[in-house]
This record gives C-alpha cells, sequence and structure tokens, in this order.
C-alpha cells in the first residue's frame, strides 16, 4: 500500500530516525576539549507512544478549554479538537520534533483506519470522531499547511492528493488564527500550575513520566481559570478521556500498552 510505505519513509528519515549518520556512532571534539560520546539515540517504541501520546492529551485538553472556558464551537466539538492538537503541537515544539511526530501520528492514525474496514457498513459513521482516515488526511493537510514551504516532502510522504494540499495553508492558517487567539489568553499569567497530575497507577513507569513532562511544558505555556486534573490510570479500554463532571483528563494506561505493542 502506497501510504503505509509513504509513512515508513517519514519514519525513515524524520530527524527523530534519522539518528544513524557517521556523527552519532563516532566521538566528536574540538581543539582542547575531552572525547564525548554523541548523544544515546531514542527507543523509537518510546517515542511513538510519546508522539501519540502528546496528540491525545492535546485533544482532551482541548475538549476542558472548550468546557472551562465555555468557548463556542462552530462545528463538531471532535473536530475542533483534533485541530487544537496540531496547533499545540507545532506551537510547543520545535519543527524537527512536529515532523518526527507527525509520522508516528499519522501511522497511527492509518493503521487504526485499515482495521476499521472499507465498506460502510463497517465504520461507524454516526460517532461522533470522523472515520480515522478521514483523521489521517486532516491530520496530513494541517500539519503540511503548518509550514508548506520546508514540509513540501510532508504531501508525497503521506500520499496527499493534489487539490486537498491547495487548501493546506489556508486551512491551518484559519485554526491557527482561531485557537491561538485562545492559547494567547491564557498564556498573560503563565506559568502557573492549573493543569495537575492527580491519580496515577505507577509513579516511575515511561507513559505516567512523560505525562508528567507533557503536564509541566503545558503549565509554562497557560493558565488555566480552574485546576484541570490529568490522571493516568487504567480505564478497562485503550482510550483517553474528558470528564466535565471531574474537570479530569483520563489518559489509560491501556493506550499506552496498545501503542507500545503497535510500534513493536
Amino acid at each position: 500500500m502506497r501510504i503505509a510505505a509513504a509513512i515508513a519513509l517519514a519514519l525513515t528519515l524524520s530527524p527523530a530516525h534519522a539518528e544513524g549518520n557517521k556523527d552519532t556512532y563516532t566521538f566528536q571534539r574540538t581543539v582542547g576539549e575531552p572525547l564525548q560520546a554523541a548523544p544515546a539515540r531514542r527507543d523509537p517504541v518510546q517515542l511513538y507512544v510519546e508522539a501519540n501520546v502528546t496528540e491525545t492529551l492535546y485533544h482532551e485538553l482541548a475538549h476542558a478549554l472548550i468546557d472551562v472556558l465555555d468557548l463556542p464551537v462552530y462545528g463538531p466539538e471532535e473536530f475542533a479538537a483534533d485541530t487544537f492538537a496540531i496547533v499545540l503541537m507545532n506551537r510547543l515544539h520545535d519543527d524537527a520534533t512536529v515532523q518526527r511526530m507527525a509520522g508516528d501520528v499519522a501511522r497511527n492514525y492509518w493503521l487504526f483506519a485499515e482495521g476499521a474496514g472499507r465498506h460502510r457498513d463497517d465504520l461507524a459513521l454516526w460517532d461522533v470522531h470522523a472515520p480515522d482516515l478521514q483523521r489521517y488526511y486532516n491530520f496530513a493537510c494541517l500539519m503540511y499547511g503548518a509550514d508548506t514551504e520546508e514540509r513540501a516532502e510532508l504531501v508525497d510522504l503521506f500520499d496527499l492528493p493534489e487539490p486537498r494540499a491547495r487548501t493546506c495553508d489556508d486551512e491551518y492558517e484559519l485554526a491557527a488564527r482561531s485557537w491561538n487567539a485562545v492559547i494567547d489568553g491564557l498564556s498573560t499569567d503563565a506559568p502557573g500550575n492549573t493543569i495537575r497530575l492527580d491519580w496515577v497507577l505507577d509513579e516511575d513507569d515511561h507513559l505516567t513520566t512523560f505525562v508528567r513532562s507533557e503536564v509541566a511544558r503545558l503549565n509554562t505555556e497557560m493558565v488555566l481559570p480552574r485546576t484541570v486534573n490529568v490522571s493516568v490510570i487504567p480505564c478497562g479500554e485503550s482510550n483517553a478521556f474528558y470528564d466535565p463532571d471531574m474537570l479530569e483528563i483520563q489518559i489509560c494506561t491501556e493506550l499506552g500498552e496498545e501503542l507500545a505493542r503497535t510500534a513493536r
């Protein structure tokens, strides 16, 4: 399948997966400095988990912001949350990191779409979420549209149809203008501590450690009018939720486990 091959190529070429050059495996020094080893390469399974948990956490944060700020949403809330996640990824992370994460997140959407089937009876078209294949193309378009000059290769890598690619810069500009206005309003008093890690199953496992670091990152960027808790707990399913009654984002430990299995 062309798209699957393209995603595999994207993962190979993205900065985090393209570290196997000469400098990675040799020592570097300048005159008068001792030999220093190159940074250790990150585990690609952990990177895959982190990319998709980042996108998921930001998506659920969008639901929290819509709730806490009583934001008007013109269209399906799930579409708005997907868009927010992409805008925030581009806002909080450098371009190399975003492009590496984009390959992992796009791959996950594509694999879910492959598993869902193609016949309309196989698709939950009644669901509030868009079908995974549509979410894949929306994600690819907005990631490309965020910087069409520097990310031109994403059109081919993600098999983005040319008629859609022509609109991606305008789509991202509108999305960024809409959501950045909200984030700018929350960043005035930042940093803060209004996003709080709450219940966790294991303080020291990779998923909890990573979510804790992302909570800290979010607190440097925004201060919310009410505290929103984030828990990393078993849910009985691979998923994530925002509970408006508890003002709580729940990242299910099963999600981290499934992502790790998918990446292997």
